[in-house]
């Protein structure tokens, strides 16, 4: 059986526009600060992964799932917030002018 050809991942890239590239860095820059976001809250308020699961009733491996992943739940969320000792505030703004606060 004949051995699969595979392209390497610089051939791949070196075909890209600028645009392209610069489409792609801003997407994948984007997706890393949303998922470095809840880190960051955490250690603002001093505590490391292992004291917040305590919090959260969860275990140390959960709660690292959940700061890594690129989307959570609105009530996930919450409860994160609410174990740093904060409340979440949403604040819609309207297209056509004013804005809306959502307190949770």
């Amino acid at each position: 059986m004949a051995r699969k050809k595979y392209t390497k991942w610089s051939e791949i890239k070196a075909g890209w526009t600028d645009e392209r590239r610069a489409r792609i860095d801003a997407a994948v820059a984007e997706e890393t600060r949303k998922i470095r976001l809840l880190k960051t809250l955490r250690e603002e308020r001093g505590l490391t992964q292992v004291q917040l699961a305590e919090l959260l009733e969860i275990n140390q491996g959960s709660l690292s799932s959940l700061e890594n992943r690129p989307n959570i739940t609105l009530e996930s969320l919450l409860r994160y917030i609410d174990a740093l000792g904060g409340d979440l505030t949403l604040t819609v703004a309207w297209r056509d002018g004013g804005e809306t606060k959502l307190a949770m």
